[in-house]
């Protein structure tokens, strides 16, 4: 019995592997990059997180003085997510898949 496809897998495993690598040496995401086009459009009505943090009364500069409820408020009603926590998580999910299997 003859077993096929067995080092198109392995080159997969090994492309997860090194896929893998580079995202565990990150430590920052820049929000561009979290927050892409395709994500902004897919989720909110606006093409960037800068247009959608321009539209509310944040500021963005002192980011973790932002009042958690008025966040998730704006997330709310400005987004497909209940909340800035299901926003931020969604993002991150995507990039990771996005990265790794790729």
């Amino acid at each position: 019995m003859k077993i096929s496809g067995l080092n198109e897998l392995q080159k997969e495993f090994a492309n997860l592997q090194k896929n893998a690598e580079k995202l565990e040496g990150l430590n920052c995401i820049p929000f561009d990059d979290l927050f892409n086009h395709t994500f902004m459009m897919t989720y909110t009505k606006f093409n960037s997180i800068d247009d959608f943090f321009n539209n509310s009364q944040f500021d963005t500069n002192n980011f973790d003085e932002i009042n958690d409820s008025e966040l998730d408020e704006y997330v709310n009603k400005f987004s497909s997510f209940a909340n800035w926590n299901d926003m931020m998580e969604s993002a991150t999910v995507d990039y990771i898949e996005k990265h790794l299997f790729q």
